[in-house]
């Protein structure tokens, strides 16, 4: 990483008080950028952090608002990180809401850059824009260009619609847009109250002494980064210079059901797992090819134990707080 490539740099992040947000702000500043962050409210931004960047608060919704605050910065780069999001049952009950809001933020965020000339934009994607008939490893030329399958799911919509609207604008604008497709994403703030954060969930219930549930037969194979691992790859991504779209993941992938053992294991307790084969498991594998990643990465990536460890010694520090 090219630390004089980010000194000084300007840099905005929306949903600075969201997981992934915070830990941009967090690595930027470490690495000396000027940083402003977004949010709904400051209180929603980690106290670890909070003074690490300017917050304003901001509804992306809002273009006149998110103008004023780039334009009083001298913003030259935006990290789009805000979503809405939810688990199963918030999608399947919102999915028009959740395509809308998000499909309206990411043309907010672009009609600003174009505005006030900001060159570089990050939007951040989703593995979940590769089509279920699509074999993994998944390369990124296989995409919704290559496999597109409609779906009611709003959200993993809005992440399609996102990258097309970011690629027609730099190419009708010249406006240099970057769109990572990180694979599962696990670490320190983490939602660990959530059913559909897989590590995290499974952490909270290995911790509390209560049973993991695993949907599907646990052979479902998926692949998981280290949030701190995420951030510095999309740097990495952007610093680089030379891919619109990247798969950000490892060449590490495992099954649900050894996920759980593993985390058992970290937790130190005796595995309490349910394997309920009634239920749909998903796609049997879902794994990125990462590749084009480790070209461009002068960094060791954490391995899933190395992560689990570090995930888990944040967690009980957090729950003694």
């Amino acid at each position: 990483m090219n630390r004089a490539y980010w000194k000084e740099k300007r840099v905005l992040v929306t949903g600075a008080g969201g997981f992934v947000g915070s830990h941009f702000v967090e690595q930027l500043s470490i690495l000396g950028a000027h940083v402003v962050g977004t949010a709904l409210n400051r209180e929603a931004v980690d106290s670890s952090i909070a003074d690490m960047a300017e917050i304003e608060r901001v509804d992306i919704l809002q273009e006149d608002r998110f103008r004023d605050v780039c334009k009083e910065h001298s913003i030259g780069l935006i990290l789009h990180c805000a979503a809405l999001d939810g688990n199963i049952d918030f999608k399947s009950r919102n999915s028009a809401r959740i395509m809308d809001e998000n499909v309206r933020m990411v043309s907010n965020v672009l009609n600003v850059a174009k505005e006030l000339g900001i060159q570089d934009v990050m939007i951040m994607s989703s593995a979940e824009i590769y089509s279920p008939q699509v074999q993994s490893p998944i390369v990124e030329e296989d995409d919704h260009q290559k496999f597109f399958q409609y779906s009611e799911n709003g959200y993993v919509l809005s992440k399609i619609f996102a990258e097309v609207l970011a690629k027609l604008y730099a190419k009708q604008f010249g406006i240099r847009t970057y769109l990572p497709r990180p694979t599962n994403i696990y670490g320190p703030r983490d939602k660990f109250d959530a059913a559909n954060r897989v590590i995290p969930s499974m952490i909270r219930k290995a911790v509390n002494g209560e049973r993991i549930e695993i949907w599907g037969d646990g052979s479902q194979v998926r692949g998981f980064i280290y949030v701190k691992d995420l951030v510095w790859s999309i740097l990495a991504m952007i610093e680089y210079g030379s891919y619109q779209t990247l798969n950000i993941a490892t060449e590490e992938s495992i099954s649900i059901l050894d996920l759980a053992k593993l985390v058992s294991k970290t937790v130190r307790v005796e595995p309490n797992i349910y394997v309920d084969s009634e239920k749909p498991g998903g796609m049997k594998e879902r794994v990125l090819d990462a590749k084009k990643l480790k070209g461009i990465i002068d960094f060791q990536q954490l391995t899933l134990e190395e992560g689990l460890r570090n995930t888990l010694e944040w967690y009980m520090h957090r729950s003694k707080a």
